[in-house]
C-alpha cells in the first residue's frame, strides 16, 4: 500500500487556511464578501495551485485514467481491509515492543557472556549492571509517557524471567561441575585404600591435590553441598587410613 501510494504521488504540497468564519456551523451560506479577506485570498491562491499541479497520475510510465485508478483504488482498499490499519496508538506501542525486544536482548547477552558454572555473586553482579544498561537504554528511546510506564513494567517482567532462567542454568551447570569434582575425589580415595603400604605423606599429598582441584572445578551454588559430602567422605577416610596406618 505504501509503495502504491508512494509511486503516485512522489511528492506532495502543504497548504494552510486560516479560519474563514467564527460562525462554522453556516459557512456554506455566508457569501464572500462576510468571511475572511485572508481566508478567501489564500482559498483562491489554493485553487490556482491545484489547477497548476493537476495532472495525469502515471503508474510505471503509464498514464492512469479512469478504469485504471478505479482498479488501482479497489485494490489499495482491499490490502487495506485485510488488516488494521496503523494509528498512532498502535506504532507507538509497535515501536515500544521493538524498543523492549532490544533491551532485553541485550540483558540476556551480558548474562550469557558470564561463563558458567559462576559464584552467584559473580552472577548477580553482573545482572545488575546488564538491568541499569536495559534500563537506561529504554528510557532513552521510549516513546510515550504512560505507554513508557508500562513498557519498563513489561522490561521487568522479561528481565525478571530472563535472569531466573540463568540462574537455573549456573545452578544445574553447578551441580554438574561440582558433582564431577567430587566423584573424582572419590574415585582417589578409592585408590588410597588399595595401597599395599599405608603411607601418610601419600594420603596427605592426595587430600591436599583433590582438594584444590575440587575448589578449583566447583563453583557456584551445587559447592557447599558437594564439599560437605566430600568432607565428610574424607573424614571416614582419614579415620579408616589411621586405623591401618597404626
Amino acid at each position: 500500500v505504501r509503495a502504491s501510494l508512494s509511486a503516485l504521488a512522489r511528492t506532495s504540497t502543504g497548504f494552510s487556511l486560516p479560519q474563514p468564519h467564527l460562525d462554522r456551523t453556516r459557512l456554506c451560506d455566508i457569501p464572500d464578501a462576510q468571511l475572511d479577506p485572508g481566508y478567501v485570498r489564500q482559498r483562491e491562491a489554493l485553487k490556482a495551485l491545484v489547477r497548476q499541479l493537476a495532472a495525469p497520475k502515471s503508474l510505471h510510465g503509464r498514464v492512469m485514467r479512469g478504469p485504471e485508478l478505479a482498479g488501482l483504488v479497489a485494490r489499495m482498499v482491499a490490502a487495506l481491509n485485510e488488516q488494521e490499519i496503523p494509528t498512532a496508538t498502535s506504532l507507538l506501542a509497535a515501536f515500544n515492543r521493538d524498543v523492549l525486544s532490544r533491551c532485553a536482548a541485550n540483558y540476556s547477552a551480558a548474562l550469557a557472556a558470564v561463563p558458567l558454572p559462576a559464584e552467584e555473586e559473580q552472577l548477580a553482579a553482573a545482572e545488575v549492571e546488564a538491568r541499569g544498561a536495559a534500563l537506561e537504554m529504554l528510557g532513552a528511546l521510549q516513546i510515550g509517557r504512560q505507554r513508557g510506564v508500562d513498557t519498563r513494567s513489561d522490561l521487568l517482567r522479561e528481565l525478571d524471567r530472563c535472569y531466573q532462567v540463568r540462574r537455573t542454568e549456573n545452578s544445574a551447570a553447578s551441580s554438574a561441575a561440582c558433582s564431577e569434582a567430587e566423584n573424582a575425589c572419590e574415585e582417589e580415595l578409592d585408590a588410597l585404600q588399595t595401597m599395599r603400604l599405608p603411607s601418610l605423606r601419600k594420603f596427605e599429598s592426595a587430600h591436599a591435590r583433590c582438594e584444590a582441584a575440587f575448589r578449583r572445578r566447583c563453583r557456584g551454588p551445587g559447592r557447599a553441598s558437594n564439599e560437605e559430602r566430600l568432607e565428610r567422605a574424607w573424614v571416614r577416610a582419614s579415620k579408616a587410613f589411621g586405623r591401618d596406618y597404626n
